[in-house]
């Protein structure tokens, strides 16, 4: 896994994950305010125990994810003194390949995520110190922290049908609904799609094989009768030989069509004479109204 996507604040919190005993804050800052020094400095993670049966146990961790982090960590000792005088034992974790344990500070213990990235592992044990209570300034910190997350919680919540439900939960309501109403519409939209493919695919076959025939004659047109178009690069086309035959076919069938009207001509002329005889019974036998 890429070291730099190693979730370490999630596999830290998975280590105190009992809510009754453990309080897991991230991005602690060494204090409230801008007026004291140093309050900008933040551990990656704090946990807080909560038992007096366990010594109010504070650990904190600081997280690094890249072997020029952990070396600029290393070279600047003063960086981590509010944090090695207020927590009973400090970490790094690391993603896999960013440390050894003899590279890290004697009195700080080391966890290392496994290749995989799914595991911390622990490969140095960090020292137990004695330390004097939480001080104000951290502990206000701490509240500030909690207080905060509190609000973005309770921010992703929503009063829905008479109870209050996540905003995940929410969200998987929404996307129920949402999948319930657009069902039919998806199956409808399917089926126009696959019988529009079906139609295009069928059209194409038959438009082939349509042209197929004009494709072999206008290559013979080009290969046999040798029409002037400039040599091989400028074939005789598919359209110009559909073009000939429409042409063909109309200056073919024009001459029957005139022929046609003279005869239709000529048949009224013998039934106009034939009416004026009195020959009604000829007229009807050779009416052209009439099919035999």
């Amino acid at each position: 896994m890429d070291p730099m996507r190693v979730p370490l604040e999630s596999l830290i919190e998975q280590r105190h994950s009992d809510p009754s005993q453990w309080v897991v804050i991230r991005e602690l800052r060494a204090g409230v305010g801008f007026s004291h020094r140093g309050v900008d400095r933040a551990i990656d993670v704090a946990a807080f125990n909560c038992w007096p049966s366990k010594g109010l146990h504070r650990i904190a961790y600081e997280v690094k994810r890249s072997r020029g982090d952990f070396v600029r960590e290393i070279e600047n000792p003063k960086k981590r003194e509010w944090v090695e005088k207020n927590f009973h034992q400090t970490y790094f974790a690391a993603s896999h390949g960013v440390c050894k344990p003899e590279e890290v500070p004697e009195s700080w213990g080391l966890f290392v995520a496994t290749k995989a990235g799914d595991k911390l592992r622990r490969a140095k044990i960090a020292t137990h110190r004695e330390i004097e209570a939480l001080p104000e300034l951290i502990a206000l910190s701490a509240i500030r922290s909690l207080s905060e997350e509190y609000v973005k919680r309770t921010r992703r919540h929503y009063y829905f049908e008479g109870m209050w439900i996540r905003q995940e939960q929410l969200d998987e309501i929404i996307k129920a609904a949402l999948d319930e109403e657009l069902a039919p519409a998806r199956v409808s939209l399917q089926r126009l799609t696959e019988n529009a493919a079906a139609e295009a695919t069928q059209y194409r076959d038959k438009r082939l094989e349509l042209h197929e025939p004009l494709r072999l004659l206008a290559r013979e047109v080009g290969q046999y009768l040798r029409f002037d178009r400039g040599g091989r690069d400028n074939p005789v086309t598919v359209e110009e030989v559909e073009g000939w035959i429409k042409a063909v076919r109309s200056r073919a069938i024009r001459p029957v069509l005139a022929q046609l009207e003279g005869c239709a001509s000529s048949i009224q002329e013998v039934l106009r004479q034939a009416n004026e005889n009195g020959l009604e019974s000829n007229s009807r036998r050779i009416s052209p109204h009439r099919r035999h």
